[in-house]
């Protein structure tokens, strides 16, 4: 007798990567359906032309739907077995999206929930069930996840408030057992949130619009503060968990957030801690920029980086060439080239560095040889009678990049750098240093403050010794508060260190300063306690330089 509704032939064709893979024939648990029809020789039907794979994910968290069948079906268990093992399988790939990843987990926990139901785990006949009773997963880690992607597609359709409010509830509910991965994800999507504008419009998406989230120009001075107080807040939990890459990550993202908000009377302090924890992880830096492939990205900054570190140990041969590397990488051309703009920063920072460091060098070997009845050249373009040509015009491509720049301690730089060509002019002289240091004082960077002072109270010590002493006063004082303390075990008697004299160079320059001018006033007992702290500050020096 002929069938008159035979079964429609769809019906028959199964996936071959699902019935024909080795996983699924090998798995003890499988169902014996199964099992059966996969001697069963299936072929896989053309693909249009026109059709594309579907990604993983995407498929294997569509197949519960589609091989659901109702408890009454015979094989409903089989929809089941194929529905659990998809949803393992999608949770198995890598990187997946929170969202993706939730709904895999409630997708298991739906599936799993529907197999307790029908009493397949109480009986022996579904070894594939065994252990899904007491290791079926729980819901309550999503609801981090659930809770961010709230906030996440809340903030992307303009509404602040509600996101800003679910997650610092969220924050606050946070416990020690919970994944500190979470805990950083949240603290920062709540900083994000707080310096960010979402996108102008939900429904710019697929127009050609740029839908990423943009930093804001100028953001409110209560955003502002509660960002920051995230940042100390998330600081705090990444010290006490000992991740230090998410505390170099905190630094830089608070001076990011700084120089957003154009608060730039803090940008120096945000700058100088943020390169202070650079420094102290240089190698591994260097390592990991290497082993991850982008060094080259960074190499001029951590080359310059070494340049100044080899410079305050004096090392000055590794520092020139540090310097002249830095500059290279950095793409600054040849020395006088004729835009001035190129290198940026990093460019400028290293030319006028060996600039700096060859001066100093020049004038440290003419210093004996000087005499006080010494010849001077006066015109418009006399410079130090010391300086070579090629050391001039290093200096004067240092000035015009420090001039272009527009970051804060590069024109106050440049100023000094013009002061160090025209000795012989002292007004002129005078007036840049003097414009330099009000450059360096409205920045709030002391250790450039400290060198244009430096300079100054060398330019009065012959000519005016009372302000010279004025001057060296404030310098030295400024040379006191720079590098930090070292903290002693309790009950060590508090002895003079290397670490208590704060930059040990500049104060050595200053106290022969000061004992120059003590010995010409002919004052002996200062004379004698300024050599007390020189023999001091040397021996910081040569301690610093010998261990490194």
């Amino acid at each position: 007798m002929v069938d008159i509704n035979p079964r429609p032939q769809k019906r028959l064709r199964t996936d071959p990567n699902l019935v024909d893979s080795p996983e699924t024939a090998s798995d003890p648990h499988c169902p014996s359906a199964l099992l059966s029809s996969a001697s069963v020789p299936l072929s896989r039907p053309p693909l249009s032309p026109g059709l594309k794979p579907l990604p993983p994910h995407v498929l294997l968290l569509a197949l519960p739907a589609l091989l659901l069948h109702p408890p009454t079906h015979e094989q409903y268990a089989l929809s089941l077995f194929l529905s659990l093992k998809s949803i393992r399988l999608c949770l198995q790939l890598p990187a997946l999206a929170p969202d993706v990843e939730c709904y895999a987990w409630t997708a298991l926990a739906e599936v799993g929930m529907r197999a307790i139901r029908s009493g397949f785990c109480k009986t022996g006949e579904h070894d594939w069930t065994m252990g899904l009773e007491e290791e079926h997963p729980i819901l309550r880690h999503l609801r981090h996840h659930l809770s961010l992607l709230n906030a996440h597609f809340a903030f992307w359709r303009s509404n602040t408030r509600f996101p800003r409010a679910v997650l610092r509830r969220l924050i606050s509910t946070f416990v020690p057992s919970d994944p500190p991965t979470i805990v950083y994800a949240a603290h920062l999507a709540l900083i994000t949130q707080l310096t960010s504008s979402p996108p102008a419009s939900p429904f710019s998406h697929g127009k050609g619009a740029d839908s990423s989230v943009s930093i804001q120009p100028h953001t409110n001075p209560p955003e502002v503060q509660a960002a920051l107080t995230a940042l100390i807040n998330l600081s705090a939990i990444a010290a006490q968990n000992q991740h230090f890459s998410m505390l170099k990550l905190v630094a830089v993202l608070r001076l990011r957030v700084l120089v957003a908000a154009e608060m730039w009377d803090m940008v120096g302090d945000a700058l100088e801690g943020a390169e202070k924890l650079l420094s102290l992880y240089l190698d591994t830096v260097v390592a990991h920029t290497r082993t991850h492939g982008f060094f080259s990205e960074y190499a001029p900054r951590i080359t310059l980086h070494y340049a100044h570190l080899a410079h305050g140990l004096g090392d000055t041969h590794r520092a020139g060439t540090c310097y002249r590397v830095a500059a290279y990488v950095a793409g600054a051309g040849p020395v006088g080239a004729a835009d001035a703009n190129t290198g940026g920063f990093v460019a400028a920072a290293a030319r006028a560095g060996e600039a700096l460091l060859r001066i100093g060098l020049v004038a440290k070997r003419a210093a004996p040889n000087m005499a006080s009845d010494s010849p001077v050249v006066m015109g418009e373009e006399s410079h130090a009678p010391y300086l070579d040509e090629s050391t001039i015009a290093l200096t004067k491509d240092a000035i015009a990049r420090c001039s272009a720049s527009a970051s804060a301690p590069l024109p106050a730089l440049a100023e000094l750098l013009s002061a160090a060509l025209s000795p012989s002019q002292i007004i002129r002289s005078k007036s840049l240093l003097k414009h330099a240091l009000a450059l360096s004082g409205s920045a709030g960077d002391n250790h450039m403050r400290a060198l244009v002072l430096a300079v100054v109270g060398a330019q009065y010590v012959h000519t005016a010794p009372e302000h010279a002493m004025e001057v060296l006063a404030v310098c030295e004082t400024l040379g006191a508060g720079m590098g930090a303390s070292e903290k002693k075990p309790a009950g060590t008697e508090s002895e003079p260190s290397v670490c208590g004299v704060g930059n040990a160079a500049l104060r050595l320059w200053v106290g022969e300063r000061f004992l120059e001018l003590f010995k010409r006033a002919g004052k002996e007992k200062r004379v004698q306690k300024q050599g007390e702290f020189n023999a001091l500050y040397r021996s910081a020096v040569d301690v610093v330089r010998m261990g490194n």
